[in-house]
């Protein structure tokens, strides 16, 4: 029976940056307490308070992203800075990253 041979899968280095990156902010415990944290200290999202709308908050969202660091030092300190965070409700998340 002849072998075949199957090309391997090509993976975007980008992507594979991404991965890993993201990896080092959100599977960390401190990441989970700092969610933790935003999310008891401003259980309402912003956006919708703003808007005059009382709804719960159940997603925390990064103003800047923090992929737009250059280095894991920079990924980092935007990954977990306080001030970088905003609590949202699902709806506004999502066209918060349709914008």
């Amino acid at each position: 029976m002849p072998t075949i041979y199957r090309p391997k899968k090509q993976t975007n280095n980008y992507t594979a940056t991404k991965v890993l990156a993201q990896k080092h902010i959100y599977n960390t415990k401190h990441w989970k307490t700092l969610r933790l944290s935003k999310l008891m200290n401003d259980p309402l999202c912003e956006i919708c308070l703003i808007n005059g709308m009382i709804t719960p908050a159940v997603e925390v969202h990064h103003i800047t992203p923090f992929m737009q660091g250059t280095s894991l030092e920079q990924i980092k300190f935007l990954g977990f800075d306080y001030d970088n965070l905003q609590s949202l409700c699902t709806d506004c998340h999502k066209q918060q990253h349709n914008k």
